[in-house]
């Protein structure tokens, strides 16, 4: 259970902070004890950093993962309840100590936090993005679009480009449709985040869903842009686009050298994990799970990877579920399309041979019956719009939800 007394902690913590404009040693690591000890988050947070670059289009504060080089492993798998595997930094510009008070700092921090790191809110708009652009491309350009590339590192800069842009919506009890409403009250923080957001955005008319639509084109803008750069192999150049647009210092630290021409180089700094609420979260536990959907060649477990689908859209109430669900079917589609790829292949050198001819019909039958169950999930009736789908195993003990 958080203490009030945590909270006080922290508001102190922040104010040291601010007072010496995050150069002092000291504070910032009071500050960064605070923060793991209101979010349960011990040594997990890898720095704090406080960027000076005169820059409007750095953000305000910036939660972002660590780069490993597993960071796909984890990122493309929807059935991982660890919302932060690698750690985490956060970012602070120097602009804020002067337009914020210490509640609204630390309301802000926190926000950036419950959606980047203590839920899969991020997650489930890259898949969301994910999908859509990879649908919009013929499936056999998708096969080979990380050909001569990390496919680690070209997915961490597409989901860092969502946790740089955090939806922002009021902490108002009317709405819940993000990972955020519930703990910020909780915490006496909701007031703090509201007067931050009115301090930030233009007077409008907007509505919440308005707001939130306009950040999931943006998603789609940039995972579409990211894709495109693959595609032309100029992965590189748009590295170094966005190290010099959005000169971040966490950025600096994890991007490899300029003069590197290929997807290579990333820094990997991620933090061995611990025990979190009694359940051991090393990377990579879910590898042996997932398995047969990384290579789905025995046809039983093709059979039970779908019949997972299925199961879960009987269950599905959420946005956010229906677009996992919508992902698993776009990247098992892409696995089986692969293997029927290969297949083919086998085929032609071998055209007489009855088992090939058999494997090639049930992989294309289940591409169909695939098909049919993407329709049938766009068409379900969805009256909830939670962005996320695991957040209660990731909040600090004691938040009820």
């Amino acid at each position: 259970m958080i203490s009030p007394d945590a909270v006080t902690n922290l508001l102190l913590a922040m104010n040291r902070f601010v007072l010496k404009r995050g150069d002092d040693i000291v504070a910032r690591r009071e500050l960064k004890d605070a923060l793991e000890a209101v979010t349960d988050t011990e040594s997990l947070i890898d720095a704090i950093y406080v960027n000076n670059v005169d820059n409007y289009l750095i953000p305000d504060v910036a939660v972002i993962h660590l780069y490993s080089e597993n960071f796909s492993q984890w990122l493309l798998d929807p059935d991982s309840i660890d919302t932060h595997p690698f750690g985490f930094t956060i970012e602070i510009h120097e602009r804020c100590f002067k337009k914020f008070t210490e509640e609204e700092l630390a309301a802000v921090i926190i926000h950036h936090m419950l959606q980047n790191v203590l839920s899969d809110t991020a997650k489930v708009r890259f898949m969301k993005a994910y999908t859509a652009v990879t649908n919009k491309y013929e499936t056999d350009k998708m096969l080979d679009l990380f050909n001569g590339m990390s496919v680690d590192e070209v997915l961490f800069m597409a989901f860092t480009e969502i946790c740089l842009r955090p939806f922002q919506v009021p902490a108002d009890a009317d709405y819940d449709y993000v990972a955020t409403d519930e703990v910020l009250r909780t915490l006496n923080l909701g007031d703090a985040y509201d007067s931050y957001l009115e301090k930030v955005l233009p007077m409008s008319n907007d509505t919440v869903e308005h707001r939130m639509d306009t950040e999931l084109k943006n998603d789609y803008r940039d995972v579409d842009t990211i894709i495109k750069a693959c595609l032309d192999h100029d992965i590189r150049h748009y590295y170094n686009m966005v190290r010099d647009g959005v000169p971040l210092v966490t950025l600096e630290h994890i991007l490899g050298s300029r003069q590197s021409t290929n997807a290579l180089g990333f820094k990997s700094r991620k933090i061995m994990r611990r025990p979190v609420h009694g359940r051991n979260v090393a990377l990579g536990e879910s590898a042996t799970l997932n398995e047969s959907f990384n290579d789905p060649s025995n046809e039983l477990e093709i059979r039970f990877q779908i019949d997972k689908i299925i199961n879960s859209m009987r269950y599905a109430e959420t946005e956010a579920e229906r677009e996992v669900i919508l992902f698993k079917i776009k990247q098992f589609s892409m696995r089986l399309a692969k293997t029927e790829r290969e297949y083919k292949k086998q085929l032609n050198k071998h055209p007489q041979d009855d088992n090939i001819k058999r494997k090639l019909k049930f992989l294309q039958a289940c591409l169909a019956e695939l098909e049919e169950l993407r329709k049938q999930t766009m068409k379900m009736e969805i009256k909830t719009k939670h962005w996320r789908v695991y957040v209660k195993d990731s909040m600090p003990t004691g938040y009820d939800f």
